[in-house]
């Protein structure tokens, strides 16, 4: 709405300035200010989160291991070089056909951890940029900026026995596996 009433001042300042006679002075002072002051506003609400707060929400669910439910495997795919970006692939019910994944942005950071309990489970903590009340919300409506990012946390709990492995590394051990039992069906 500001973004709006922003534009409305400068067509206001515009036609003070060029069609008014009697009065110009005031008219184009006072939509000066206010153009002014209503793009102060929009910047402040872009660049330092002006009418806004930081909100925090935690989810917590079950998963299961994406390499099948009798593998007990914490699956991962590396990001970058530095090996401290990882995204974690895994299933939300034993019977899913496609997989999930954490997210693979600079907001979000994810990690594995061993707990002693028996379900694996992944838990997000979301910090997101929401309105401090509808003055605000009315105000700066269009501007895109309610429920922005601002970081994200995965963190999954993975029961003791459970195996870390790469996507590649699964790919061998499945190889290894058919070739394994290839060898045993020739034997017999």
């Amino acid at each position: 709405m500001l973004i709006y009433i922003t534009f409305l001042m400068a067509v206001g300042l515009y036609l003070c300035a060029m069609f008014l006679k009697k009065g110009r002075k005031f008219g184009v002072t006072l939509f000066a200010v206010l153009f002014v002051l209503c793009t102060a506003g929009v910047t402040a609400n872009y660049s330092h989160h002006w009418g806004m707060k930081k909100v925090t929400t935690t989810t917590s669910k079950k998963i299961f291991s994406a390499a099948g439910t009798n593998l007990p495997i914490n699956l991962y795919q590396p990001v970058g070089t530095s090996g401290e970006d990882n995204v974690f692939i895994y299933k939300t019910s034993p019977k899913q056909s496609k997989p999930q994944h954490t997210q693979a942005n600079e907001l979000t950071y994810s990690q594995s951890k061993t707990t002693n309990g028996s379900q694996a489970s992944i838990v997000t903590k979301e910090t997101r940029w929401q309105f401090q009340n509808g003055f605000f919300k009315l105000l700066f409506t269009g501007t895109g900026m309610n429920n922005k990012l601002v970081k994200r946390t995965n963190t999954l709990y993975y029961p003791r026995g459970y195996r870390k492995v790469t996507t590649t590394q699964l790919k061998t051990m499945m190889k290894q596996q058919a070739a394994a039992a290839a060898q045993t069906a020739r034997s017999k």
